[in-house]
């Protein structure tokens, strides 16, 4: 017993991480934009730059993908391995006219491709763009309750109407329904007062400019911790 009790206050004092796994590890969240979006090809010239910025939480490793699709198509690619990107230090130089580039910000911390954690499309000119953002994310669950509360704010451009998804995966997932509807929502305005512990909500939004479901412009993935 002496020795049980020795081995007990060892690891209280040491802090180990199976006595306390809720608080030493943290639900992966991320976002990702670009800005200026669109960018604005300069006369006599093919191609304008963005500026990639985007943020991680929960996440030791992570990757930034981008794929090409329209008049200038292109395979996947790694555009960065950082987990994070300040303003002004990603750039993203060879945007092109009618041109559709997804950058994809993947977690990478066991080694291979995880959860997409937030994509953003970038245009040059008039195209349709948009960027999506949670707030807090992850949420924090208040002792004695079952959900947390976070805030949608999405953005859009060349876009005539929007609409955005959410769809659950793990601990209590539930198939895709609408969410929100509108080119644009301010902070602090669509609230999402049930996120739960131990799910992931990925929130997609849409072009609906032609009526009816069109690309998706970006999307962010959401969840709570106790």
């Amino acid at each position: 017993m002496a020795m049980r009790n020795r081995l007990v206050s060892i690891c209280f004092l040491a802090m180990c991480s199976w006595a306390f796994p809720s608080r030493m590890q943290a639900q992966p969240v991320g976002d990702i934009r670009a800005e200026p979006n669109p960018c604005h090809i300069d006369g006599g010239r093919h191609e304008c730059a963005v500026s990639l910025v985007w943020h991680t939480m929960g996440v030791d490793k992570a990757k930034v993908f981008v794929v090409a699709e329209g008049k200038h198509p292109g395979a996947e690619r790694i555009f960065s391995d950082s987990t994070n990107c300040e303003p002004g230090n990603c750039r993203a130089t060879w945007i092109e006219d009618d041109t559709r580039y997804t950058f994809n910000l993947v977690d990478f911390s066991h080694g291979d491709r995880g959860y997409v954690l937030g994509s953003v499309v970038v245009t040059a000119g008039e195209g349709p763009s948009g960027e999506i953002r949670a707030e807090p994310n992850p949420c924090h669950i208040e002792p004695g309750k079952n959900d947390c509360t976070t805030h949608l704010a999405w953005r859009t451009r060349g876009v005539e109407r929007a609409k955005v998804f959410v769809v659950a995966e793990g601990r209590n997932p539930g198939a895709e329904k609408e969410f929100g509807t509108g080119v644009s929502c301010e902070p602090h305005t669509c609230r999402a007062p049930w996120i739960e512990p131990g799910t992931r909500y990925t929130f997609r939004l849409v072009d609906f400019s032609h009526g009816d479901r069109g690309r998706v412009l970006a999307t962010v993935m959401v969840t709570g911790t106790k």
